[in-house]
């Protein structure tokens, strides 16, 4: 079931780190919803935490010149990627999988 009206047009949410250029009001009435990375990243993973884990962890294993643990890469991703509420997310689920990345099929 859509709750658009016939000729309306889909959500749009811009996904960007420069949240203080943007009108928030005005976008609102344009029902335009302005996410930062992190919190985009945290919502989907919220809604399908198997699949945002499964494509952090392939994300880390195609990092083949560096190789770095998972929690290696968590903290890459929290520090200095400015991730760390979707690190936070993926921090919090059961772990049922090695530290290490596996190595990468071929």
């Amino acid at each position: 079931m859509s709750l658009r009206r016939p000729g309306q047009s889909a959500p749009s949410i811009p996904v960007t780190n420069n949240l203080k250029d943007f009108d928030f009001e005005a976008l609102k009435a344009l029902e335009v919803h302005v996410q930062s990375p992190d919190d985009f990243l945290t919502e989907l993973a919220a809604s399908k935490p198997e699949v945002m884990e499964a494509a952090t962890r392939e994300a880390a294993v195609n990092l083949t010149k560096t190789n770095p643990t998972w929690e290696d890469y968590l903290t890459l991703l929290g520090t200095g990627c400015g991730l760390p509420k979707y690190v936070a997310s993926l921090r919090s689920r059961p772990v049922d999988v090695p530290s290490t990345a596996p190595p990468k099929v071929t």
